[in-house]
């Protein structure tokens, strides 16, 4: 029976006059186009891996998400892998790292990426201009709707207020908002009332 090898792969990308942009790294053979991958050490997560290996292979760092979006599996050698596949947002691009003289980095465009990667991956690819945008669009909505809610808990504290200007209600707690698409982060915010 064959063995299953857990492994991470990283998409790392950035955002250059308004398109989004993969950085794709060549094998250790030089011979073709593939994304920082590598082997999930013992006591290692998965996500873990993926940051290690954007940095080691790529000389990349950056924003990890925190859940994969995506996952397939590859047969090599008798050996079966399962490789979980996360998004990277880019915030720097190390001039010299591990595997710089093995491997070449490059930047290309979300459908140039997609045509030189496996047919697993392609999807994932594909599908990440997509992915990237509704993060943004959920990170804006949630900024709004804070300063929003602040503002108006805010406006409905003040009209609470007695004549001596204290607040004779309890306090309320602090609540934590967790805007769809965003990978598990949290954005923590206090109502002003409670402050």
């Amino acid at each position: 029976m064959a063995r299953v090898h857990c492994q991470a792969a990283v998409i790392p990308y950035r955002i250059r006059k308004a398109r989004v942009e993969v950085a794709l790294i060549t094998t250790s053979t030089g011979k073709g186009w593939i994304l920082p991958k590598g082997s999930v050490d013992q006591g290692e997560r998965p996500r873990e891996a993926a940051i290690r290996e954007a940095e080691e292979e790529a000389g990349l760092r950056g924003v990890v998400a925190r859940k994969p979006v995506g996952r397939y599996h590859h047969a090599k050698g008798d050996d079966l892998r399962r490789v979980d596949v996360y998004i990277m947002r880019v915030t720097r691009e190390l001039d010299h790292w591990l595997e710089e003289k093995t491997r070449r980095r490059r930047w290309m465009r979300v459908a140039d990426a997609a045509d030189r990667l496996r047919d697993e991956l392609q999807p994932l690819v594909h599908g990440l201009e997509a992915a990237v945008e509704t993060h943004a669009d959920a990170r804006k909505r949630a900024s709004t709707g804070r300063g929003r809610s602040r503002f108006l808990l805010e406006k409905s504290r003040r009209s609470r207020l007695s004549n001596d200007g204290s607040d004779h209600r309890r306090r309320a707690p602090s609540r934590t908002f967790v805007p769809p698409h965003t990978g598990g982060a949290f954005v923590a915010w206090t109502p002003a009332s409670a402050q």
